[in-house]
This record gives structure tokens, C-alpha cells and sequence, in this order.
């Protein structure tokens, strides 16, 4: 793998793989399999902030791209053995994560995380599918892409507006569009 000492001190870090292994991810997804061997995506936000574990301890959250349902069987039969395939996964790119450097795990599927904001259909915590058709002027839906609802005077704003969720944005968005309307703010400061 390529890496380097300046990247490990970055919070979030991702696996790729070979353009193969990437391949036959998104194949296994595409049938309803659980992935064999993904790419990880790691996040220590302790290196930036602290105080979210005790004093020389982390936390790490390791996250991957799997279907919403699996063609056989459901995640929460299988969620807790496909978390250690993802930590093992992960040791092929650190010398850290052994077993008795874990001090405790937890494991969300993606049916967990649905259930835990409903918002989050299918597991995916982006607010609404990421293809081409639920993208950029198509997003939240075809018509709407404005953060004006088809109610006058209701607004939209969240990860189901573009650019979408993990991305901060449509809220400052949507508080323009709000101001503009109110005669507070014109076209060419919103700067769209």
C-alpha cells in the first residue's frame, strides 16, 4: 500500500484497493452480497478533538459501501462477523489494530442506522440514493432543486438537498434563498 506519516495524523482515511478489487465491490453490491475484502474508509476523530476518549486512548469508526439488504439472509444476522472482516481488512493498512488494542466494538448496519433516523432510508446516512438521477438539479427531486417546496413559503433544507448529505452547505443555501425571497439579499450576491 502507499502511505506516508503525514497521512496517518489526517482523521479520515480511505482504502482503495486495485481497480479489481474495486470492481468486483461494486458487483458483489449490486447482486445483494455482502462484500468480500472492501475498501474501509477510517475515522479517528480523536486526533483532532480529544476529549471524545479518555487521555492517551482513540476512537475509531471503520465504514464501507454494502447493500441496503442482502440477496440472502439480513445484516443482523451477519453484522458482527462482517465487522471483523472490515477490521481485517483495515490490518492490512495499519499495525495498530490488533485485538488487544481494541478496547470495545459496536456494529450498525444499514438497517440500524435506518432505524435509528428514518430519514436514513436504507441505511444510507446521505439523505436518498447517490446516483445520477438523485444528484445536482435533481435533487431532492426533479422540479425542486431549489430549496423551495411546492408550498409557498416552506422551505427544504437537510441531506436530501443538494449537494447532499456529509456535505455542509444547504443549509447557508437554503438561509439565502430564504433572505432573497424576503427582499433582504438579491440575485448576485448569492452568487448562483
Amino acid at each position: 500500500y502507499i502511505g506516508s506519516e503525514v497521512l496517518g495524523r489526517a482523521p479520515f482515511q480511505r482504502t482503495i484497493g486495485t481497480l479489481a478489487e474495486i470492481d468486483r465491490h461494486f458487483a458483489e453490491i449490486s447482486v445483494g452480497a455482502a462484500p468480500a475484502s472492501p475498501p474501509v474508509h477510517g475515522h479517528c476523530w480523536t486526533l483532532r478533538d480529544p476529549t471524545r476518549a479518555p487521555a492517551g486512548k482513540h476512537t475509531f469508526m471503520i465504514d464501507t459501501f454494502v447493500p441496503s439488504k442482502l440477496r440472502t439472509g439480513s445484516w443482523s444476522e451477519i453484522k458482527e462477523q462482517y465487522s471483523k472482516e472490515l477490521i481485517k481488512t483495515l490490518r492490512r493498512y495499519t499495525t495498530n489494530m490488533s485485538d488487544d488494542n481494541i478496547l470495545a466494538q459496536h456494529a450498525h448496519s444499514p438497517e440500524d442506522i435506518e432505524a435509528h433516523n428514518l430519514c436514513f432510508v436504507g441505511g444510507v446516512p446521505s439523505g436518498g440514493e447517490r446516483s445520477l438521477a438523485q444528484l445536482g438539479y435533481f435533487r431532492p427531486f426533479p422540479g425542486y432543486s431549489q430549496y423551495r417546496a411546492p408550498i409557498k413559503k416552506l422551505y427544504m433544507a437537510g441531506p436530501s438537498c443538494h449537494p447532499g448529505g456529509g456535505i455542509s452547505g444547504m443549509g447557508v443555501i437554503t438561509a439565502n434563498i430564504i433572505l432573497q425571497d424576503l427582499g433582504m439579499r438579491d440575485d448576485d450576491e448569492l452568487g448562483f
